[in-house]
C-alpha cells in the first residue's frame, strides 16, 4: 500500500489528544497525513497542534462548536485525505506502536477493517511513550482499570476480561466477518475511494451515535464487508466511557428503511484546500 492517511477526532480534549499524538509519533509504519478532526475546540487545542507541526504531517480540520456533529467534522477531515486508505480512531485513544502497520497489512479490496479497543480507566496517557506493556494491562485488569470498551460502563468481570484481549497485540491476526452491529468509528479502516462512493458520513446525525452504524451500512449496501480484526490494530482508550444507545432522533435515521448508498448531506459540500 502506498499511502494512509489518520483522522482523529477531537472536541476540547487537548491532554488527550496529546497522549494520541504521543502514540502516532512511535508509529513503526507512520501514517502519510494526520488529520485531526476538530468539532470546535478552542485555543488550547490549536496551541498543542502548533508544537507538533515539526514532528508530524499534521492538518487541522475545524468547524464552529454549534453541538455534536461528529458526522460533519470527520467529513471535513475527509476532504482533505488524498491517500489510498484511511484509517479513523478517536483523539483520547492512545495506538499501539504497531497499530497503522496492522491496519496496512490487513487491508484489501471490497473490505473495512474494525480494530479493536481497549478502555483504560484512570490511566494517566500522558506518560506513555508507547502502549501499555502485558504486565502494565495485567495489574490495570487486577485493579479493575481495564473495561471491553464496547460498553464501557459494565465493569463487570466479562467486560474487563473482554478488555484485556483487547489490548494484547500477537504477531499474527485472526480476521473475522463482522455483523452491522460490530461496527464503530473510534478504530475503523477503510479505502478512500469506498467512502467517497457513498459521500462519507451522513451529516443529518447530530448527536452521540449512530453515524458509524449507518457509514458501514452504506458500505455494505456497495459491496464492502466489514471485518473485525482481532489481536492487532489495538487502539487504548483512556477514560473510555460512552453512552449505550444513540439518541431517539439518530436511530430514527438509522432505521429508516430504503436508504440510498450515497447520501446526501456528505463529504462532498467540503472541496479539498487548495
Amino acid at each position: 500500500m502506498r499511502s494512509i492517511a489518520l483522522v482523529v477526532s477531537t472536541y476540547e480534549n487537548p491532554a488527550g489528544l496529546e497522549s494520541c499524538l504521543l502514540g502516532v509519533l512511535q508509529q513503526s509504519r507512520p501514517p502519510d497525513r494526520v488529520v485531526i478532526a476538530d468539532d470546535g475546540s478552542g485555543p488550547a487545542t490549536r496551541q498543542l497542534l502548533a508544537r507538533y507541526a515539526d514532528r508530524l504531517p499534521l492538518e487541522h480540520a475545524w468547524q464552529e462548536d454549534r453541538g455534536f456533529r461528529l458526522a460533519a467534522v470527520r467529513n471535513r477531515a475527509l476532504a482533505r485525505c488524498r491517500e489510498e486508505y484511511v484509517v479513523l480512531i478517536d483523539g483520547d485513544e492512545v495506538p499501539h506502536r504497531h497499530f497503522i502497520r496492522d491496519h496496512a497489512a490487513t487491508a484489501a479490496p471490497g473490505r473495512a477493517v474494525l480494530g479493536q479497543r481497549c478502555a483504560l480507566l484512570g490511566y494517566d496517557g500522558m506518560v506513555l511513550s508507547r502502549e501499555p506493556r502485558v504486565p502494565a494491562l495485567l495489574s490495570l485488569f487486577v485493579r479493575g482499570r481495564v473495561l471491553n470498551d464496547s460498553w464501557a460502563l459494565d465493569s463487570g468481570l466479562r467486560s474487563r476480561l473482554m478488555g484485556l484481549r483487547k489490548g494484547i497485540r500477537l504477531p499474527r491476526p485472526v480476521l473475522r466477518e463482522a455483523t452491522l452491529w460490530d461496527t464503530h468509528g473510534g478504530n475503523l479502516a477503510a479505502w478512500r475511494a469506498d467512502l467517497l462512493a457513498i459521500n462519507g458520513f451522513d451529516e443529518r446525525f447530530v448527536g452521540w451515535g449512530g453515524e458509524d452504524w449507518d457509514l458501514a451500512d452504506r458500505l455494505m449496501r456497495i459491496g464492502v464487508v466489514p471485518y473485525r480484526l482481532l489481536f492487532q490494530g489495538v487502539c487504548f482508550h483512556l477514560e473510555g466511557r460512552t453512552p449505550k444507545r444513540p439518541n431517539a432522533h439518530n436511530r430514527g435515521l438509522r432505521r429508516a428503511p430504503d436508504k440510498p448508498p450515497r447520501c446526501a448531506q456528505g463529504v462532498d459540500q467540503y472541496p479539498a484546500p487548495g
